[in-house]
């Protein structure tokens, strides 16, 4: 009896230290439960930077620029070195001036010895045509922040053009997409030009025909776009407006004008050709997808 009294005693004494053991277990894994390895074996792969994507998706883009520009600032360098000024001044130059027309009448302005009013009148006369440029890109560069700024200073025949051309691809910001476009034509003319000025102590050559270099560019770009059906209206406009002002006013006073008949028509034309380009796009899927992929794959053509 007492013995049969006593173990239930004692199997209500161990029991509770039975029922503790397996916390007491549980208590003594809780240190590697919380190795921060073992909560996360696997560590999620971060995006990289969005202005690395649109980085490597315009580089490929501006190759043919990069040519023409590296090889006419290469020209203007030695030009500039052979009237006595040297590579630090044609790094001012390019990164102040740009502007390809503009750097190389201002040698022959400087050799001259022309005065500042006089060189003030004649570059301003020549880099008009900018005007219209900024005008046409004020409601793109508005949204840009501090971004604008540069595109607005930077914007070349070249830029332009290839703003104008090229879209980015669907994951790309749009944004650091123009503005790298920008940045690495600037930056092609820079290396062209310092370069050029190194070069033109050792470099001797004729470099007669050489500015045609840039009128094949624009003849490139005039294909491309030509390519794209729903942007041949404003070629066909240019190309009627500027032979028209051709037999005007001369081949010396006809690019002022024709650039101003130019924006005017275009301006009236926006809304139908908006209207047109978003029915096609709409009404087609596969035509603009197979656009899209024509124009993406410019480099590659030529």
């Amino acid at each position: 009896m007492t013995h049969m009294r006593t173990s239930p005693t004692e199997s209500t004494h161990t029991s509770p230290h039975k029922r503790c053991q397996p916390s007491h277990d549980s208590h003594a894994h809780t240190p590697t439960s919380q190795n921060p390895l073992s909560q996360h074996p696997t560590h999620p792969k971060h995006n990289p930077p969005k202005w690395r994507a649109a980085l490597l998706d315009a580089f490929p883009h501006t190759i043919p620029i990069m040519l023409g520009y590296v090889f006419m600032g290469i020209v203007f360098g030695i030009l500039l070195q052979k009237q006595g000024y040297g590579a630090l001044w044609a790094f001012v130059m390019a990164v102040i001036i740009y502007g390809g027309t503009t750097q190389f009448v201002a040698v022959g302005l400087m050799a001259a010895g022309a005065g500042l009013w006089e060189s003030f009148v004649l570059i301003s006369m020549i880099n008009a045509r900018q005007i219209f440029y900024a005008i046409s890109m004020l409601e793109r560069f508005k949204h840009m922040d501090k971004k604008r700024w540069y595109m607005i200073y930077s914007l070349t025949d070249e830029t332009l053009a290839l703003l104008n051309l090229k879209t980015p691809k669907p994951n790309v910001d749009r944004q650091y997409f123009d503005f790298f476009i920008s940045l690495l034509h600037h930056c092609y003319w820079i290396v062209g030009c310092t370069l050029g000025a190194l070069l033109g102590h050792v470099l001797e050559f004729d470099h007669t025909g050489l500015d045609f270099v840039m009128s094949a560019i624009f003849v490139v770009i005039f294909i491309e776009q030509w390519r794209n059906g729903t942007m041949r209206l404003p070629a066909l406009i240019g190309i009627a407006v500027s032979l028209v002002c051709l037999f005007v006013f001369g081949a010396d006073s006809f690019l002022l004008p024709a650039l101003i008949g130019i924006c005017i028509i275009l301006s009236l034309l926006k809304a139908p050709m908006e209207r047109k380009i978003a029915y096609l796009s709409t009404s087609s899927p596969d035509n603009a997808s197979s656009t899209e992929d024509s124009t993406l794959s410019t480099p590659r053509s030529i």
